[in-house]
């Protein structure tokens, strides 16, 4: 659930600095770096269907805050740890486009955007190992 919590930190934080015009801290933004966090989120990869792509995260790991609780481990019912599993899937679909375009269409890195990459698979990763060990609970009848 921490990591879910940094993710969700991370993604306020660069929705909030996008949205009001303000520099990321310690992310270069001069254009003439590899490493460029503006260039990155004023691209047009940065949004879709007029939704900066940090509001997703937003979304994304304040779900994945709430189905990372104990509570929601410790659930008898299996459609949570499906929903779990497959959303983080999804996010790492997600997450590889993401890269894809910063790599080979933007040709700039945004550190905060990489650390929620990071954080994504670093949960996802997590995730399967536990589904690996423990396994998903029975089906109910």
């Amino acid at each position: 659930m921490a990591i879910a919590v940094v993710g969700l930190a991370d993604s306020i934080y660069i929705t909030i600095q996008e949205e009001t015009g303000s520099t990321l801290l310690g992310c270069p933004g001069n254009g003439s770096s590899a490493i460029d966090c503006e260039t990155v989120l004023h691209s047009p990869e940065a949004v879709i269907f007029g939704i900066p792509v940090a509001a997703f995260g937003i979304v994304f790991y304040a779900f994945m805050v709430a189905i990372m609780t104990p509570w929601a481990w410790r659930s008898p019912r299996r459609e949570i740890w499906q929903l779990r599993l497959a959303s983080l899937a999804v996010g790492m679909g997600f997450v590889i486009y993401l890269i894809y375009a910063e790599l080979y269409e933007v040709g700039k890195i945004c550190l905060y955007c990489t650390s929620v990459h990071v954080l994504t698979f670093v949960l996802f990763s997590l995730t399967a190992i536990a589904a690996a060990i423990w396994g998903a609970p029975p089906r109910n009848g």
